[in-house]
């Protein structure tokens, strides 16, 4: 049924004229046009899954009424033993009917389900609302729109139906001495007896520009959202009330502040000054209990407080630098509530013990800089820097994971241009970390980890026929035990990897063009002593994937394209200082893309590839992959 619906809501879109657009991409993002109406669609097969995605979004007005239509569906299908299906599908319906100059009424439709065969979680569920209201502009920018509808949910086979009261008011671009403002709120209750479901927010955000690019802008947010879920009960639940489904309630409660201050302090000389604060609360309580529930009710209180000073300069048209100070800070509280019930049999010391084990408070401070130079119409240079201490405490004297870490990442990157044909550039990295725990019943697992990293990068355009590009990368990673000893299973080890990326296109004529992409990867990991900076091999592999592809324009807007893909990965052991061919897996096959432009209005591509598999001591096998999409804009 849910397919059926997605399928019948896009060829409805087809057929009707009024339809913008249809076009679907990997991520269902659509490119809009300036109305906001498109449609998506997307079908692509990988291996043993199918995955289908359509976007559906249609605004229009016809005289005093307006609609806003949204539809989403997605669609996965897993062959493995057995046929593995989740679908989903969202369903928004918005109409407006303007009855009077300030005045409009309103009626909003949304529906949800779920479906999946895994059954991993809450795995069939649906939700649909109807509401109806209207809409009041008592002022110029002022909107105030309460509804009144009924909301039906369906849940783990429960069925619950119940009244749903939503109020949502805005205030857009109001202006005070200078001052604009920004307040949106809503407000949504719904009765679904037995459960009862919660949605808030309210935003407030003012700023104001003084002179030059000083500026102030701050933001206060409060959310609050409750939800009831329902369980399989044990067995006690179920005699004492006669339910076949427990409810676990989850509130949170979230309050947002922050400021930004921007103080021009000269030209091309800023200071920045923000500062940040949030508090949450989150509580959890199961609605049915007994002696022998061990399911106490919960509440987390978090706080979190940021601030930072940046400046920053822009001088001489060449010259650029920042240095950003940053101070953050997180208190995390956990607690058991009493349970008068639980009370009377158990020791409720047991279950506040497990709680206040995830107690933690931490801190972080860190300090930044980057500079930035253009000496000539040729050279460009740029150089980061960062360091930041983490401390985490836990209060808990069972919960060892008290720690300190220290990060420093460094980046320095040149850019020469030879010539308005080639283009070099140099890239070099290197990231440190230091993980000290406190307690000394973890110290062994205290690490350094030392990261360098130098890439070059040439690109070369001799003509408007020929372009490529050619990057190289030399990465080292070491991780090193502070206590390391010979009878630990544990041992320091170090990672190395060189890698080559060519990207080749070329224009034989006016209707041909060839493409080439390599990608070629070797990589080792051994054990290693950092003092005496030695390293026993213990695996190596070697990655490679070839790509090349002919492509031939018919006429403008029509485009055929044929290749072979290769990719293979060997995997080596070491016996003493021997490398032996330890498995290999390698896949080849031809690659085709069609893609068809016609106009500014249609846009139909399908992309596929076969490959041949091989791997180790298993049989030769073969699968067939495909991507379609189409894009119509009327």
């Amino acid at each position: 049924m849910v397919r059926a619906f997605a399928v019948a809501v896009l060829a409805a879109a087809l057929a009707c004229p009024a339809a913008a657009q249809i076009y679907a991409d990997s991520t269902a993002s659509a490119r809009a046009d300036s109305s906001g109406r498109f449609a998506a669609l997307l079908f692509d097969k990988l291996l043993t899954t199918y995955r289908w995605n359509a976007r559906l979004l249609y605004r229009a007005d016809a005289g005093p009424l307006s609609y806003n239509l949204s539809e989403r569906f997605t669609s996965t299908l897993i062959r493995l033993d057995r046929a593995l299906i989740t679908d989903e599908q969202h369903f928004n319906l918005d109409m407006k009917y303007r009855l009077a100059e300030r005045l409009r009424a309103t009626s909003e439709v949304s529906s949800f389900l779920l479906s999946d065969d895994r059954g991993i979680g809450i795995s069939n569920a649906s939700s649909h609302a109807l509401y109806g209201g209207v809409e009041y502009l008592p002022l110029d920018k002022i909107t105030i729109e309460p509804l009144v509808g009924i909301r039906s949910d369906n849940q783990i086979d429960q069925h619950d139906r119940g009244a749903s009261y939503v109020l949502r008011a805005s205030a857009d671009d109001l202006e005070y001495y200078g001052y604009d403002a920004l307040v949106r709120g809503r407000l949504q209750l719904d009765r679904l007896d037995p459960r009862t479901l919660e949605s808030d927010s309210v935003l407030v955000a003012v700023r104001k520009n003084f002179f030059q690019e000083t500026r102030n802008a701050m933001q206060f947010l409060f959310t609050r959202n409750r939800r009831d879920f329902y369980f399989t009960p044990d067995s006690a639940v179920r005699r004492a009330y006669g339910v076949s489904q427990n409810i676990e309630s989850r509130t949170e409660n979230d309050f947002s502040a922050g400021d930004s201050l921007a103080y021009s302090v000269a030209d091309g000389a800023l200071l920045t000054l923000q500062g940040n604060m949030l508090t949450r609360h989150i509580g959890r309580e199961t609605r049915y209990r007994t002696s022998a529930d061990n399911r106490l009710p919960t509440d987390i209180d978090e706080l979190r407080i940021e601030g930072s000073v940046e400046a920053s300069v822009a001088r001489w048209g060449w010259f650029t630098g920042s240095a950003r100070f940053l101070y953050q800070e997180r208190d995390e509280r956990h607690r058991a509530l009493d349970n008068p019930v639980y009370d009377q049999f158990k020791n409720i010391d047991v279950l506040t013990g497990v709680e206040a084990e995830k107690n933690n408070h931490s801190r972080r401070t860190s300090l930044s800089s980057s500079l930035g130079a253009i000496l000539s119409r040729s050279d460009t240079l740029a150089f980061t820097a960062s360091g930041s201490i983490l401390r985490y405490d836990t209060p808990s004297e069972t919960n060892l994971d008290d720690r300190d870490e220290l990060w420093y990442i460094l980046n320095f990157t040149a850019v020469h241009r030879f010539n308005r044909y080639l283009h070099v550039s140099l890239s070099a990295d290197a990231n440190l970390t230091h993980i000290v725990y406190i307690g000394s019943s973890r110290s062994a697992d205290n690490t350094w980890n030392r990261i360098f990293r130098l890439s070059p990068r040439a690109q070369y355009n001799p003509s408007d026929d020929l372009s490529t590009i050619n990057r190289f990368e030399v990465l080292a990673n070491y991780t090193v035990y502070d206590f390391e000893y010979l009878s630990s299973d544990t041992r320091s080890f170090a990672f190395r990897q060189f890698a080559w990326v060519d990207s080749t296109q070329y224009r034989l004529s006016r209707r041909f063009s060839a493409e080439w992409y390599n990608y070629l990867r070797f990589y080792e990991r051994g054990d290693f002593r950092w003092n005496d900076f030695t390293e026993r091999p213990v695996n190596a592999f070697e990655d490679k994937t070839y790509q090349g592809s002919v492509s031939y324009i018919l006429h403008e807007g029509l485009l055929f394209s044929v290749g072979i893909r290769y990719f293979s990965q060997y995997r080596f052991g070491y016996i003493g200082s021997e490398r032996v061919l330890e498995r290999f897996f390698k896949s080849v096959g031809p690659t085709c893309l069609v893609r068809w432009t016609a106009g500014r209005r249609t846009e139909f591509s399908l992309s596929g590839w076969f490959e041949h598999q091989t791997m180790s001591d298993q049989p030769a096998s073969r699968s067939a992959n495909m991507t379609i999409s189409l894009f119509v804009r009327i």
